[in-house]
This record gives C-alpha cells, sequence and structure tokens, in this order.
C-alpha cells in the first residue's frame, strides 16, 4: 500500500481498494509479488484497464539479483556448451517462471512503463519475446537514451553485469 501511493504517477486514476480486494481474491498472485520484492523488483501497478491491471518491476534500473543472465534455457544451454568458463546468472524467463510471473511485454514497457518513469537508463532489461523473433537467436532487450526509448535486438545468449530483465503480472479485477 505504501509503494501505491507512494508512486500515483504509475496509476493515476486506479483505486487502491480495488487492487486490494482483487489480490486477495488471488493468493498466488500475492505469492509472486512477494517474490518480486525478494528480488529487488519494486512491484507496482504500472497499467490497468476493465478487465484488470498489471504489476510489474517498476524499479529505476533492472534489479541486481538477475543481472548478468541470459535470455532462456536455450541460451543458458548454449552458454555452458560453448563458453564453460563464462560465468552468468541463470536465465531470465526461468527466473520470471519461478516468481509466477512472466518477463514485461515490450510494447508495455515502451509505451506504458517508460511513459510514466525513467526507467533503465544504466541498465538494459531482457523482454518478452515472440517465438518467430526467438527462434532466431534474438531476444528483446529495453533500454532508455536520455529521452528515447529502445526495443532492441541482442543475442539471447550474451549477458551482461548492467543486464537483466522486467517481469509483469496480469491481475484480473475481483467481481
Amino acid at each position: 500500500a505504501a509503494r501505491f501511493k507512494a508512486n500515483e504517477n504509475l496509476h493515476k486514476g486506479v483505486e487502491w481498494t480495488k487492487v486490494k480486494a482483487s489480490l486477495e481474491a488471488k493468493p498466488e498472485a500475492l505469492w509472486s509479488i512477494n517474490e518480486m520484492e525478494k528480488a529487488g523488483h519494486q512491484p507496482d501497478v504500472y497499467n490497468a484497464d476493465d478487465n484488470g491491471f498489471d504489476i510489474g518491476t517498476c524499479s529505476k534500473e533492472s534489479p541486481e539479483s538477475g543481472r548478468n543472465c541470459v535470455f532462456d534455457e536455450s541460451a543458458e544451454e548454449w552458454m555452458k556448451t560453448n563458453r564453460p568458463n563464462k560465468r552468468f546468472n541463470g536465465n531470465a524467463v526461468a527466473m520470471a517462471k519461478a516468481m509466477g510471473i512472466d518477463l514485461m511485454d515490450p510494447n508495455l514497457y515502451k509505451n506504458v512503463l517508460q511513459k510514466k518513469g525513467r526507467f533503465d537508463e544504466q541498465t538494459w532489461s531482457w523482454l518478452l519475446t515472440q517465438l518467430a523473433i526467438r527462434s532466431t537467436g534474438i531476444a528483446l532487450l529495453g533500454l532508455r537514451y536520455g529521452d528515447r526509448v529502445d526495443v532492441d535486438p541482442g543475442r539471447a545468449y550474451n549477458r551482461n553485469d548492467l543486464w537483466s530483465w522486467r517481469g509483469s503480472l496480469r491481475v484480473e479485477w475481483a467481481a
């Protein structure tokens, strides 16, 4: 509740009582939010519509707990086979799945979250990537350069100390 009130710019017009009731109706959502909190994602409501709302990674920079990770299991296997001496911190897709969430949709990242604040000015974040793109060996990364927000392709097996990921959880409004 305190973060929700402190970051009203992320969810103007959204009533806390409705959010709270919807979360209380979905204990698995509360568990996921707690996991995000423990990992430094600073989860908050950043998008809402008539059907529900999205709670996502709202930390200014991508969380340290997930930095230096590759995109998914396939990229992780590639690293273990082709660069066995390179150290990395697992894969973004598995970390999100372990929290019961998804990677953040690139459209929500660029056209919703980034319009409400300045995120990833010093870090990059792995984002949800469609299979047609991922099948080429590429995955999507989001970042901000000054006033410009980009969603760019990157090799899914690349990892960097400034690369992490942003997650998102969709919650339907309680009846």
